[in-house]
């Protein structure tokens, strides 16, 4: 006995197996879902004066309901009817199409201009042509971008020099580039499968990647450049799991270190990466499977991402160190910039300086507080459920505890819990987190198969999958967002 998925369901009470008790549990997450609705719980003062802001969530009121909504129906359904087809069959490139056809699906259901990826590429292309036309822009990265967004500001450079190169290879066609960074959004989904297969069974992975394809953070905010975060993100983790599993472990190894040099160069919320690589190469050598050797693969990652950057800094002349201090001090001037657990030790010790809270910022603890919960409510509530149950599986079997797959997502949730209790992210994580959704769905792909097996799982797993779909739409139509 190993402790695998099926294994479990042959040694649960029966009143443990019910599936029934799913639906209990369900509503009681929608009633808190409308409890926190109701209360609009965390109101703060905003520059956007006059709207009803969704608290905790950043988002706000906006329905906006208009003919577009038919088709977005019709193309959301058929990708979701696409994804329930090939859940069952373990199929992983329909499931991949499916996500393509929700996130067309859910982008035409508010008015253009306002969803991603447009409104985003609107924004920022004047930045990025700013940045890509200068001469030496690596060099004079810091320089050049005084004068543009803030978000440019607070980014690492390669981000807006991809978005200016597909500028100017598509002659500035937004709805053309926008479809790639629908594309890139859509091929997260295999990418959750190939990592989660280092984990779980076949048909497993592909109830994770299925929950992925039509989680409202993929298809609300992935065509957007958090949604290449989600990809390099995501196949960091996957690299990651697979040089722990003794899967060509070097190959992966290697490009799991070129990732995530790539992935630092495009956002400063992915080097937390490292930690996670470490929970997973941990959870490797606490089921059974070697010591040294784990902790020998989590340096070889470090040291090539490490020496990637340095490559690219002397290459390219580009300073990672006075791009990451301008973009702290500018976050530093935000209005959402308030307090963490660095800010309390430096104050305590005298320096606080600009670390100090400003009139109207909200408290650190409601900040732990709203992003775990919008971390939950955007992954899709029924998901959140799954892994919920799952979760509670994993810590009451110590034979589970003790897999691979156990212990990988144990190290998983400890370090996110760490990370958000940091309080180094303050809001919006329903897109600064879109990277780490898939390692979530991954026990939650286990229970729905599970639950699927029983009587009546057929009806519960469309239930489920109706239920995202439905709250990805109802998202992007009632509500606006200031991204």
């Amino acid at each position: 006995m190993d402790g695998s998925p099926s294994e479990r369901d042959n040694v649960l009470p029966a009143w443990r197996r019910w599936a029934g008790n799913f639906y209990v549990q369900l509503g009681a997450a929608y009633l808190v879902v409308a409890a926190v609705v109701y209360l609009r719980a965390f109101p703060f003062r905003s520059k956007y004066p006059g709207m009803i802001w969704l608290n905790p969530l950043h988002a706000y009121w906006d329905p906006d309901i208009t003919w577009w909504a038919v088709p977005a129906v019709a193309a959301a359904g058929a990708g979701t009817y696409l994804i329930v087809r090939a859940t069952r069959a373990g199929e992983i490139w329909p499931l991949a199409v499916g996500a393509l056809l929700n996130i067309v699906g859910v982008g035409l259901g508010a008015p253009f201009g306002r969803n991603f990826p447009l409104n985003w590429l609107k924004r920022f292309l004047a930045d990025a042509r700013l940045f890509f036309d200068a001469p030496n822009v690596f060099v004079n990265y810091v320089e050049i971008t005084k004068g543009v967004g803030v978000h440019c500001c607070t980014r690492p450079g390669l981000l807006y020099w991809l978005l200016g190169s597909l500028d100017r290879l598509f002659s500035g066609n937004v709805y053309v580039i926008g479809f790639v960074f629908i594309a890139v959004a859509a091929a997260c989904v295999p990418i959750l499968y190939v990592g989660a297969r280092a984990l779980v069974k076949k048909e497993e992975s592909a109830a994770a990647a299925a929950l992925f394809a039509c989680a409202p953070s993929l298809l609300v905010f992935g065509s957007g450049p958090d949604g290449l975060n989600c990809l390099l993100g995501g196949a960091v983790m996957a690299c990651g799991l697979k040089a722990a599993s003794d899967e060509r472990p070097w190959l992966w190894t290697a490009a799991g270190g070129i990732l995530l040099a790539f992935g630092v160069t495009t956002s400063y919320a992915l080097p937390v990466m490292v930690v996670f690589l470490a929970a997973f190469m941990l959870a490797a050598a606490v089921s059974g499977r070697g010591r040294l050797r784990y902790l020998a693969r989590w340096l070889v990652i470090v040291f090539i991402a490490t020496a990637a950057l340095a490559i690219f800094q002397v290459i390219t002349g580009y300073d990672h160190v006075a791009v990451f201090k301008r973009a702290y001090w500018t976050s530093q001037e935000l209005t959402m910039s308030g307090d963490n657990v660095f800010k309390f030790i430096g104050r305590a010790i005298g320096r606080g300086g600009l670390n100090l809270p400003k009139p109207g910022e909200r408290p650190y603890w409601i900040y732990v507080f709203g992003n775990l919960y919008s971390t939950f409510f955007i992954m899709g509530v029924p998901a959140a459920v799954l892994y919920t149950r799952e979760m509670f599986r994993i810590f009451s079997r110590k034979q589970v505890r003790r897999s691979f797959y156990g212990a990988a997502m144990i190290g998983f949730l400890v370090v996110f819990l760490a990370n958000n209790s940091s309080g180094l992210v303050l809001g919006e994580v329903e897109r600064i987190w879109l990277f780490l959704i898939p390692a979530f769905l991954v026990p939650g792909g286990v229970e729905l198969m599970r639950l699927g097996r029983k009587e009546g799982g057929k009806a519960l797993t469309a239930t489920v999958f109706i239920l995202t779909i439905t709250q990805s739409l109802v998202y992007n139509i009632v509500l606006g967002t200031p991204f």
